[in-house]
């Protein structure tokens, strides 16, 4: 859960100081552009329902009584989080691509 804010708190940095929130003022433009959208719109929301979800599950996980529930619902909440992470990454095969290392 630490990890998940600190990349929150990271992200938060490098979306504003990155200029993506100047994109805001012509809106419209930018959902037009499938790369723009991506990363002033989807990639935001996505990872901040993969955050609350980390929260939810962590609250959930440690109000469980039993082991079986704190398994269940680690998986659930988790897994789920995991899957929102990985979708809203824009990996080199994608359409929406960031190289692995810029040179």
């Amino acid at each position: 859960m630490i990890s998940c804010d600190l990349q929150l708190l990271i992200g938060i940095v490098l979306y504003v100081v990155g200029g993506w929130v100047s994109e805001w003022s012509h809106m419209s433009q930018a959902m037009e552009n499938a790369s723009i959208r991506f990363f002033t719109v989807e990639h935001e929301v996505m990872m901040l329902i993969a955050w609350a979800l980390v929260h939810i599950g962590w609250s959930r996980v440690k109000k469980a009584t039993e082991n079986h529930q704190k398994l269940s619902r680690s998986v659930i909440f988790f897994g789920i989080a995991l899957l929102l992470i990985l979708l809203a990454v824009p990996w080199p095969f994608r359409e929406i691509a960031r190289p692995w290392l810029r040179t």
